[in-house]
C-alpha cells in the first residue's frame, strides 16, 4: 500500500505545478542535499598541505599558571584552502583552546585533490604550548589528516 501511495503522488495532476511555479515558490532543498562531501586523506585524496600557520598567542594567565600541553583541533579544508568547521577533539585549557581556535581561522591550506580536482577534506591540527618557547613556535604546530578509513570490511 505505501507504495502504491508514493506513486499515486508522484502522478497526482497538483505535481505539474511545481514544474512551473516559479523558483521562490518551490519548497528548499535541504541542507545535506547542498552540502558538498567531505573526503578522508587516502584513496586518490591527497592531504591539504599548510602554507600559512600563524602560531596562536600564549594566553597570560595561562602562561603566569605555567599551563602547558597540545591542543587539538579537528578541520574541513574545503576547496579554496580555507579551514572549516573548526572543533576542539583534545582541550587543554578553555583559554588556549579558544586561542588555538583564533590562530587556525587564519591557517591556510593548498586544498587536497582527487583526480585532479579540489575537494573537502577533513584534518586534525595539533598546537602544542610551551612556556619555554613564550609562544608556540611554528616547529611546535603539527598537521595531521583526518581520520583514515576503516580497513574493517565497511
Amino acid at each position: 500500500m505505501r507504495m502504491f501511495l508514493s506513486i499515486a503522488l508522484l502522478t497526482a495532476p497538483w505535481c505539474s505545478a511545481f514544474a512551473q511555479a516559479p523558483a521562490s515558490t518551490l519548497p528548499a532543498l535541504p541542507e545535506s542535499w547542498l552540502t558538498p562531501r567531505v573526503y578522508r586523506i587516502g584513496g586518490g585524496v591527497s592531504a591539504p598541505v599548510p602554507t600559512v600557520r600563524p602560531d596562536p598567542a600564549y594566553d597570560p594567565s595561562a602562561r603566569s599558571e605555567q599551563i602547558q600541553g597540545e591542543v587539538q583541533i579537528s578541520i574541513i579544508v574545503d576547496t579554496a584552502g580555507m579551514p572549516q568547521n573548526p572543533r576542539i577533539i583534545k582541550s587543554l585549557d578553555p583559554r588556549l583552546d579558544k586561542k588555538a581556535l583564533e590562530a587556525i581561522a587564519k591557517w591556510r591550506f593548498k586544498p587536497s585533490l582527487k583526480n585532479g580536482q579540489p575537494v573537502r577534506v577533513e584534518a586534525t591540527v595539533a598546537l602544542t604550548f610551551r612556556i619555554a618557547d613564550i609562544r608556540p613556535s611554528a616547529a611546535a604546530s603539527q598537521f595531521q589528516p583526518g581520520p583514515q578509513p576503516s580497513t574493517s570490511g565497511r
